[in-house]
């Protein structure tokens, strides 16, 4: 390796997170520079940005720093403040770079990070691409230089080159696009064309050079027809015999006109003037966050024609979407005022967690995504806070505008750095409370499970107790009697401090570290098929993951166990010696006697009286953004006919991110709070892999296994800890048409398992049984008041 490819083996962190021209001649960027932690401990002290030719000239920006606290949140360093290492660079072309040594140059940018006592050098090579460093746009200059940013594999470099062909005015009325160029050099044009990525061709109506100066008229009639579901991109080219040159577009702003035919002239990256046919040609122009009343944007814009018209717009995450009420939308500009609130039975809650596109519906019913204007785009992206939700407003690589929605922590708590301070803190000043309980499930996306069935339990012999309950924000649905506090957030590290119990069903957060009085309840979250913590392939041989399973199996006062088999898988997957109650799932106790919940769920549902409800509730995979529908639950159904109704539940994994599944006789309720409510609903299962087969079958009713991935999932895959083909209590099906039989066969396939049936729930239900949650109360209550313990 020679010394300039060891420059880019760079121990620190660079990345460039805003870009724009600031002036006729000005760039201005933004970037986070640190050195990573493994590397230095200090904070930044100084950063040099500059451009550099292939002959390793150099040009140097003028650089200062500012405070960017959102710097943290990406950062794992937990040694210094990275919200002081953020810096703004200012490359001023017109006084640095001579625009006659600088033609057809390539200027690479680099920068230099120092923390006082070492210095690291490198090419700029990463950049945040959902903001205006994923939307560089060229500059031109009065004597014919353009400079144009790009990203390369080199980072991000400056092409210096002079222009040839540059329009200086346009107009584009009716059916006349007319344009006035200067050409430059020795290129005397003799043609113009319109020429698209499909290298069709039309030519000038129009063509007549005075000197320098050529004036071009094409008549967009003899456009080829619009396929109105694309986007064509039109580019000018002056010819001069074999010779072809692309027109750019002089500095200025171009003047959009109100068109009915989707056609816009514009600019694309490299400075290329465009003619552009859209099927909607809109755009935003300013979006503003409101936090009061209530949190809301207001998005405006504008748009050309009638058939670009907006009636309607809307944020749609992978499982929320959110209608826009329309403000105005006349005379080409358009307002729309969007809640970032969900409706509840009484009052509103903040709209979940996660990214958001902004979807416009026209007239005509078809719908397309936001675009930013340039001008939107230089000032992305863009954080707000409040004291009920996080927002921040991006550009997509797509170029769509895109809603990043968080909780609603401060940015003095956001990071490794800030979480470490007020963990510590929290401990330091909180005094534990015997009457105090903190409560988490699915690391806060929903409270359920077996913490919210001991929730109930404890609230209804301790009254007069606080609950607190973790949550991942504020849409989280909660009982009465439960306090929020989100999770990680400064409220949240005091509740956890504060507590005597804290019960969860999964992993507690990082930097909690348990008081030597505290009761630490590890619930977990169903009897394990698949291999897990130190079982799964590999995970011995990671120190890493080893140390944090112990570190965290070792904090635990208590582990539920459904089963045996569960206790001497735990015992092993994730090397615990402490306690573990065999006792039967809390969540389970509504699954006795739950006539009334069964009608409460179809009703809430809007089942069809009669119908017989199909519970599919695969579990999740490694390589998939949530639950993969395998199955394809629509495609059942409409085999299935009228009569059966399925309920869609994905894993707990896929609850903030996947698709929500559409389809006639079809509902999907990953999204629903209660599985018991779900199980109750259901006239049968079908599951893969999922624990969920355990907890079924406390009802006896049939389960089926949809298992046409068998071989990888327990092969190469994830692995499992018995053969489900010897115990499984029903039918294994390998294709969605053996699922349809077995769902005509029900009562022979009833019949057929019985004995297989009974033989599961003795060896994976033996205590199950309606007051589980008391018993599991009664001896979380008992540890407390026997005092520190250690495992």
């Amino acid at each position: 390796m020679n010394k300039e490819e060891t420059k880019d083996v760079l121990p620190a962190r660079a990345e460039l997170r805003a870009a724009t021209w600031t002036g006729a001649r000005t760039y201005t960027m933004r970037l986070w520079a640190y050195l990573l932690p493994e590397t230095s401990k200090s904070a930044t002290t100084e950063v040099e940005v500059w451009l550099q030719d292939d002959n390793g000239r150099r040009t140097n920006a003028l650089v200062r720093p500012y405070t960017e606290p959102a710097a943290n949140e990406r950062s794992s360093n937990t040694s210094f403040d990275v919200s002081t290492c953020a810096f703004e660079a200012v490359f001023d072309f017109d006084s640095h770079l001579a625009a006659a040594t600088s033609r057809g140059s390539v200027l690479t940018a680099h920068v230099a990070i120092s923390d006082g006592r070492q210095t690291h050098e490198s090419k700029l090579t990463h950049r945040y691409r959902w903001g205006s460093a994923g939307a560089l746009d060229a500059c031109g200059f009065d004597n014919g230089v353009q400079v144009v940013p790009s990203w390369t594999v080199n980072g991000l470099q400056f092409k210096v080159a002079q222009r040839i062909a540059v329009a200086h005015a346009a107009s584009l009325v009716g059916e006349e696009l007319r344009l006035w160029v200067k050409s430059s050099g020795r290129f005397t044009p003799d043609l113009a064309v319109l020429k698209d990525e499909a290298e069709r061709e039309v030519e000038a109506s129009f063509f007549n050079r005075e000197g320098s100066w050529v004036e071009i008229a094409f008549n967009t009639a003899n456009l080829p027809d619009f396929a109105a579901d694309a986007q064509e991109c039109w580019r000018i080219y002056l010819q001069a015999g074999d010779q072809s040159r692309l027109v750019h577009w002089t500095n200025a702003p171009i003047q959009a006109s109100q068109r009915e035919d989707g056609l816009v002239l514009t600019t694309g990256p490299s400075g290329v003037l465009r003619l552009d046919r859209l099927q909607h040609n809109i755009e935003a122009s300013t979006i503003d966050f409101y936090p009061l009343p209530s949190p809301h944007l207001t998005v405006s814009g504008s748009y050309s024609g009638e058939q670009s018209k907006p009636v309607g717009l809307s944020l749609d995450g992978q499982r929320t979407s959110v209608p826009g009420a329309l403000v105005t939308n006349e005379a080409g500009r358009f307002i729309f005022s969007v809640p970032l609130v969900s409706p509840l039975e009484s009052g509103t809650s903040p709209v979940p967690s996660g990214g958001y596109r902004v979807t416009v519906q026209f007239n005509d019913e078809s719908y397309d995504r936001l675009r930013p204007a340039k001008s939107l785009t230089a000032g992305l992206y863009k954080a707000h806070y409040s004291d009920s939700l996080n927002i921040r407003l991006e550009r997509s690589p797509a170029n769509e505008v895109y809603v990043h929605v968080s909780p609603p922590m401060l940015p003095t708590e956001l990071g490794e750095y800030n979480q470490r301070k007020v963990s510590k803190a929290s401990r330091d000043a909180a005094e534990l409370r015997n009457d105090c309980f903190y409560f988490e499930s699915w690391f806060g996306k929903n409270f359920s499970d077996s913490p919210l069935a001991l929730f109930h339990e404890a609230r209804r012999r301790l009254p007069d107790a606080r609950f607190y309950v973790g949550v991942a924000d504020l849409s989280v649905s909660l009982p009465d009697g439960a306090t929020p506090v989100v999770r990680n957030s400064s409220q949240s590290w005091k509740a956890l401090a504060e507590s005597r119990y804290v019960i969860t069903n999964c992993w507690v957060p990082d930097k909690y570290q348990r008081h030597p009085e505290q009761i630490l309840v590890q619930t977990w979250h169903g009897t394990p098929l698949k291999l897990l913590g130190l079982d799964r392939p590999g995970s011995r041989e990671k120190a890493s993951r080893v140390a944090k399973l112990e570190k965290d199996a070792n904090q635990w006062s208590l582990l539920l166990s459904q089963n045996r088999h569960s206790t001497d898988v735990f015992r092993q997957a994730y090397a615990y010696g402490g306690e573990i109650m065999e006792s039967g799932y809390p969540r389970n106790d509504a699954l006795f006697d739950a006539e009334a919940l069964r009608k409460d769920v179809r009703d809430s549902l809007t089942i069809p009286d009669g119908n017989t409800v199909i519970l599919y509730a695969p579990t999740w995979r490694e390589d998939s953004a949530g639950s993969p529908d395998l199955l394809d639950a629509g495609a059942m159904a409409s085999a299935l006919g009228p009569n059966f109704t399925i309920l869609v539940r994905g894993h707990s994994v896929s609850l903030r991110r996947g698709q929500n599944v559409q389809a006639t006789g079809v509902i999907d309720v990953t999204s629903y709070n209660d599985p018991a409510g779900l199980m109750a609903a259901a006239d049968v299962l079908v599951t893969d892999y999922s624990s969920i087969m355990f907890d079924f079958s406390v009802t006896g009713k049939p389960l089926i296994f949809y298992v046409p991935d068998w071989d990888d999932y327990t092969g190469s895959g994830r692995g499992v800890y018995f053969d489900l083909a010897e115990k499984a209590p029903g039918p294994l099906c390998h294709s969605r048409q053996e699922v349809i039989d077995s769902l005509h066969e029900l009562p022979a396939s009833r019949k057929k398992y019985e004995t297989a049936y009974a033989a599961w729930n003795k060896e994976f239900n033996p205590w199950d049984n309606p007051r589980s949650s008391a018993a599991v109360v009664s001896r979380i209550l008992e540890l407390g008041a026997e005092g520190p313990r250690q495992n």
